[in-house]
């Protein structure tokens, strides 16, 4: 008989380790690069765009003081033209000259003669999505997105911000000590550094250091403003907790394994099993960490990291709003009991032998959560 519960968390999935689909996307019609079954890499670029920008209305007529239909006589480009930021585009007057110069680099698009105005569209920066992950081409959908296919661990995260990124990973703080500036060097620029939870001024040290990330478990709560890191700044992915709380034991020790691998950090990702998308940090490589995790592990947020010792099925749903749904009750190391929603159980499945372990192992009562 399982213990009584202590504790109804809702939570999500942490770690999932295998081959798993990657939707790589950009909000604007773009110009897909790549072919179903290419092989890309993190520094590939999957597709371009160029974004809508909308048209500024100039009233040239108001501003120069003249007729509109004056205008016509006194614009220096004509439509379809381009222009620099800074160049003049009209100019009026003798004795008292009048002129009006570009607020921003684009092009003349249209006259409006009868009310003396003319439309200016600003030249749009073409955007480029990298794929930050490499892997296989599975899927192309023309001008909209690029399914990839890599193997490696994804560790669902809380919160991120920043820009999207890859690099190295380094591990440079223990699961219960602070990441500080202290601990940033020049050997971290480039790479997605690893610690316990964020320290103050630890983004502006990672920003000088050139460092591409930081992963750490948690956030204290007079930090929480760091996520919104400035363009250009690394960026920030909170795996676990608010406050200041230690990274899982189970989630640093899988990070830990893979140093030296290329790691990355995506938004709008889904894991497998998971009701929502989420920040996401992505450590590529065949094979799996050589963490002590026994066949059919469970690893979940509630239990700080510890391997839980049984999953069972619980009759009452659990979740809240939209997640509410079917639940599992497990059991941790300490024989805490918790109930979860069941998509927040992930169980560790490093190969086939480790499935078929746990196939064999399962005892009839137990229920599987995904």
């Amino acid at each position: 008989m399982m213990p009584p519960v202590s504790g109804t968390v809702p939570y999500r999935p942490i770690l999932v380790a295998g081959a798993m689909p990657w939707t790589r996307a950009l909000p604007i019609a773009a110009e897909v690069l790549v072919a179903e079954g290419q092989t890309v890499g993190p520094d590939d670029v999957l597709a371009r765009g160029l974004p809508p920008r909308e048209p500024l209305v100039v009233p040239l007529a108001a501003l120069l003081h003249v007729r509109p239909y004056d205008v016509l006589r006194l614009l220096r480009k004509q439509v379809g033209e381009t222009f620099r930021a800074g160049e003049m585009l009209a100019r009026s007057g003798l004795l008292v000259r009048r002129s009006y110069a570009a607020p921003f680099a684009g092009t003349l698009t249209r006259v409006v003669p009868d009310r003396g105005a003319v439309v200016l569209a600003p030249a749009a920066s073409e955007v480029a999505l990298a794929a930050h992950v490499a892997g296989t081409v599975e899927r192309v959908v023309e001008g909209s997105s690029v399914v990839l296919r890599a193997d490696g661990l994804l560790c669902q995260a809380l919160a991120g911000g920043g820009p999207e990124a890859h690099g190295r990973l380094v591990v440079r703080a223990a699961a219960d000590e602070p990441l500080t500036p202290a601990a940033l060097d020049g050997g971290c620029r480039g790479a997605v550094v690893v610690g316990g939870f964020l320290a103050p001024g630890t983004r502006a040290g990672a920003a000088a250091c050139g460092v591409a990330a930081l992963v750490v478990g948690s956030v204290p709560g007079d930090l929480l403003g760091e996520l919104a890191a400035p363009e250009g700044g690394p960026a920030i992915l909170v795996t676990h907790w608010l406050g200041r709380q230690p990274m899982p034991a189970a989630a640093h020790a899988a990070l830990a394994a893979l140093e030296g691998r290329i790691a990355s950090v995506l938004y709008g990702q889904r894991a497998p099993g998971a009701p929502m998308a989420a920040p996401a940090l992505f450590v590529a490589g065949a094979g799996t960490p050589s963490v002590d995790l026994p066949a059919g592990a469970v690893v979940a947020g509630p239990a700080r990291g510890q391997v839980l010792a049984a999953v069972g099925e619980e009759p009452q749903p659990c979740g809240f709003g939209p997640l509410r749904g079917p639940a599992a009750r497990v059991v941790g190391g300490d024989g805490r009991a918790w109930r979860l929603p069941a998509w927040s159980v992930e169980r560790w499945l490093p190969d086939a032998d480790d499935r078929a372990a746990r196939d064999t192992s399962r005892s009839p009562n137990d229920n599987p959560t995904r």
